[in-house]
């Protein structure tokens, strides 16, 4: 990624780079993660093809809790998409109320990382950007399960120099019920999303790898 002018898309400034571990990073994660319908197609980069239609978006809310590598909360909005026969969701919106996260997530894994604050009231979650403005309300499902764990794994795709980075994070986790949905939604995104997802679930209690990402040419 170039940071050059230490800028987000929205134009808002990037806090100054400090320290962050180096990978692999581990979690301790809750994670409620959703297939929502938007109004409107993706606009995929040069070398990235839809995977499963174009206005297929995906939603996750993350808690990294005492344990992990960093302690935060995460929002993704990306776009299930394949570069060639390797498939992942790309990354279009990634939020974070940890500086080390931002650097480490647009250092090591080319991730588009921007600082955010989470206020949590009850199962409700709003996300502000830096400047205050909200970007999203979520309602998501928070009772404890007691399931055995089950492995999975997620991918993400950043851009690291002149590179897609496939970053594969395998997990243990116990699966409930993710209660999903979209409450409040910014008009400053480039499309509306539906309140409901297609589909959804929950990680209530995971242990999660984010290893070095896997780099692949994007010529």
């Amino acid at each position: 990624m170039d940071d050059t002018h230490h800028q987000t898309p929205t134009g808002l400034a990037l806090p100054p780079e400090i320290p962050y571990p180096p990978a692999p990073w581990h979690a301790n994660a809750q994670l409620w993660l959703g297939l929502f319908q938007a109004d409107t197609p993706a606009v995929m980069p040069a070398g990235l093809a839809p995977l499963i239609g174009t206005r297929a978006r995906v939603i996750a809310l993350v808690r990294y809790l005492e344990g992990s590598t960093l302690v935060y909360d995460e929002l993704l909005i990306g776009t299930p998409a394949h570069a060639g026969i390797r498939p992942g969701v790309y990354v279009e919106y990634l939020y974070v109320n940890s500086v080390a996260s931002l650097w480490g997530g647009r250092r090591l894994w080319g991730l588009p990382k921007e600082l955010a604050r989470f206020t949590w009231e009850g199962e409700e979650c709003f996300v502000t950007d830096s400047a205050g403005d909200l970007l999203v309300t979520l309602r998501v499902n928070r009772s404890h399960v007691a399931l055995p764990p089950l492995p999975a794994a997620v991918v993400g795709i950043g851009q690291l120099h002149n590179s897609w980075a496939f970053i594969t994070a395998p997990m243990w986790a116990r699966f409930g019920r993710p209660g999903l949905r979209v409450i409040a939604w910014s008009a400053r995104y480039p499309y509306s999303m539906e309140d409901r997802p297609r589909f959804a679930l929950a990680a209530k209690s995971a242990r999660v790898t984010f290893p070095p990402p896997t780099l692949v040419s994007r010529s």
